[in-house]
């Protein structure tokens, strides 16, 4: 296995368990617990886990940076920046999130016109169906307030 593909493959375990011994993922990948630690960090300070120790060139990334918080969330900066993020790139909760935070994008001129070109007697179903929707993620929002509260992550995403 090619060393990049194993520093890969140690950061995907990583960010599936990131309790998980360095020497338990080092027998697996095939790589020094030395060289699993290293990919450990790189992961936690956001840059990419197949760039070597020290190694700061073409495949090094910028470090991982949140988007503002305070008032008014870019929508398209954060999703880029949690897009980003190895923990939830590399991750099957990160990634189903991701895609459902994308299947929902703003209301845009294209979604409105959709909207206003409904069916009038599909519109009553589809309000329905939107409410439904809004409670949903409502209660993911709230959750994760109550998450941010607990952990004392203080971000205020508006």
């Amino acid at each position: 296995m090619a060393r990049s593909h194993s520093r890969q493959l140690a950061g995907e375990l990583i960010a599936r368990n990131p309790n998980a011994s360095l020497r338990a993922i080092a027998n697996v990948v095939g790589l020094a617990p030395s060289t699993v630690l290293d990919v450990r960090s790189r992961l936690r300070s956001g840059h990419d886990p197949v760039a070597g120790k020290g190694n700061t060139g073409s495949t090094a990334r910028k470090p991982h940076r949140r988007p503002a918080l305070g008032g008014r969330l870019d929508r398209a900066n954060a999703l880029t920046c949690l897009k980003n993020d190895p923990s939830m790139r590399f991750s099957e909760a990160g990634r189903l999130v991701l895609r459902r935070l994308e299947a929902c994008p703003p209301c845009s001129v294209e979604w409105r016109r959709a909207v206003e070109a409904l069916p009038d007697h599909c519109v009553e179903m589809v309000a329905s169906i939107a409410r439904k929707n809004a409670e949903s993620w409502q209660e993911v929002a709230d959750s994760l307030r109550r998450r941010c509260e607990l952990t004392s992550c203080h971000h205020d995403s508006g």
